[in-house]
């Protein structure tokens, strides 16, 4: 089986690094038109094996299609440049730093440095970097040359030259009683054992307990039978036929990256509504609000239907969340409603909210005359305006002490009011306990806050799902009362808490999902 190691140059965008001389076709590397060629060269001149620099030239300049160098390039090429490579980090010298060569053009004796066009000529025609010789033995000399032969077939492979430094490794310094070894001690610092190279190189037979187990599969979308199933338990749930809308708006306000996201499944008389808050980047944010949706239903499925069975299944999907979730950078903060017939279950971790107006403006709300849910007038859920979730921060005294208790430390910044979650390296944290993702934080949990069922009637106007870029700006009066003020049309009420927040000086990513629970038939 062959084995590949690829280089990392320079530069590896192409043309990012490539110097204005290359830019310009010319026979043999010098002179020509000056347009910009349709050919492109790839990658660090001092770096390129001579058969790719060969290609390069040999191509015609104005072929729209070519592409000489990655249709040469072979396994062989890439050596040759791990050997430029270890020779660079064993010299301590960039190759042909300071590089002279007599130049006969100019009939005179005067040594004159490379110009880029005229090293690559030198190359093909077997100039090399000087070589290092770190141990004094020309061990390492002959193993270099033998890398950047100039006949590609000569060359050892990836794996085979880096074998060969660990052996150079051991042989010159010894195992170091068990320690870790030092290629080239002084040069290559990063330090590895022969183990690793059976991760380098990805050797399952070699590897044992330390290969990684296999991603699972993808969950498949829900089939037919699934939703019909997911309605049914909905319409069980339900007291009468709801007309209902929904409208979502994010936007990445005053940062240049965008982590909120959102999403809604809607099974018939079932629907779940998510909105989550990346941090650390977008990786975890986008796993969570594609997964959850089909998790949850999933879950439900698989239990039972009575509610402790339901928050039950809340729980289950978002612990499969989380573990889906770790291997991706970052995590997510996250909010779910969940809608079966006239049944709400709120689940949150972290920061999001979940705010239900239970008494909206009278001119569109589906019937004053409806009676209002047992619920509104008295219990955890009564009041015009409600919060269906809480914020799990370190500046809530009982979330601290869960943190402490799972191996986590909450420390406070100097200049900050506010603690924090310590990363796991000790250097920086996260202002939140929970969360999903989240692998290098150990106090952050992914267990979820799970409310409900609370009974919707026809007086129950809007749910909104925010991220804390909208809550930290917005009360969830303040947030009700801006979808009383604006008209109930699903497209429009999001955009108004968004500009709201914005114009109340947001300065994190906004995003905003209103369920309308009653709208006029």
């Amino acid at each position: 089986m062959a084995w590949r190691l690829t280089i990392t140059h320079r530069s590896t965008s192409a043309q990012a690094g490539t110097p204005d001389e290359l830019r310009r076709p010319a026979p043999r590397y010098g002179g020509g038109p000056a347009g910009k060629p349709r050919k492109t060269f790839e990658g660090t001149p001092e770096y390129v094996a001579p058969e790719l620099l060969e290609a390069y030239d040999a191509a015609p300049a104005r072929n729209s299609s070519a592409d000489p160098m990655r249709a040469a390039a072979t396994f062989a090429s890439d050596v040759y440049s791990l050997a430029v490579l270890a020779n660079e980090v064993a010299s301590g010298k960039a190759p042909y730093e300071g590089a002279e060569r007599p130049d006969a053009q100019l009939q005179t004796v005067i040594e004159t440095t490379y110009t880029t066009p005229a090293l690559c000529r030198a190359v093909v025609a077997g100039r090399r970097p000087d070589l290092a010789d770190p141990c004094g033995r020309s061990v390492f000399p002959q193993l270099v040359e033998s890398a950047w032969a100039a006949d590609a077939a000569a060359r050892p492979t990836a794996r085979s030259f880096a074998e060969s430094l660990v052996d150079l490794g051991e042989a010159h310094y010894g195992n170091c009683l068990g320690e870790e070894i030092h290629f080239l001690k002084g040069a290559f610092e990063p330090t590895w054992r022969r183990k690793h190279l059976d991760v380098l190189f990805l050797v399952p037979e070699r590897l044992g307990h330390e290969l990684p187990p296999p991603p699972p599969p993808p969950l498949p979308e829900l089939s037919a039978a699934q939703i019909a199933r997911l309605d049914a338990l909905g319409r069980a749930r339900s007291g009468g036929p709801r007309r209902r809308g929904h409208g979502v708006e994010l936007a990445p306000g005053p940062r240049e990256s965008m982590e909120d996201t959102a999403a809604a499944a809607e099974w018939g008389a079932s629907a779940c509504y998510v909105v989550v808050d990346g941090h650390g980047g977008a990786e975890a944010a986008e796993v969570v609000v594609d997964l959850l949706p089909r998790l949850i239903g999933a879950e439900l499925l698989a239990g039972g239907t009575d509610d402790a069975a339901v928050r039950a299944a809340l729980h289950r999907a978002f612990l499969r969340g989380d573990e889906a979730c770790r291997p991706a950078k970052g995590g997510a903060c996250v909010v779910v409603a969940l809608l079966l017939g006239d049944d709400l279950f709120v689940s949150s971790a972290g920061d999001c909210r979940a705010i239900l107006d239970r008494d909206g403006d009278e001119t569109w709300t589906w019937s004053r005359a409806c009676p209002a849910s047992p619920d509104a007038a008295q219990g955890p859920f009564a009041g015009g305006v409600v919060a269906l979730s809480r914020d799990h921060r370190p500046s809530d005294a009982a979330e601290a002490v869960c943190v402490t208790a799972v191996g986590g430390r909450v420390f406070t910044l100097p200049g900050e009011a506010e603690p924090r979650v310590a990363h796991r390296s000790g250097k920086g944290g996260v202002r939140i306990t929970r969360a999903l993702g989240d692998a290098d934080y150990p106090g952050v949990i992914p267990d979820p806050h799970i409310v409900g069922p609370v009974r919707l009637l026809g007086r129950d106007a809007t749910l909104t799902l925010v991220t804390d870029g909208v809550s930290d700006r917005l009360s969830d009066d303040a947030v009700a009362q801006i979808l009383r003020d604006t008209c109930p049309e699903p497209h429009l009420g999001p955009k108004a808490l968004l500009v709201a927040a914005l114009d109340a000086g947001a300065d994190d990513n906004v995003c905003a999902l209103v369920v309308y629970l009653n709208r006029h038939p």
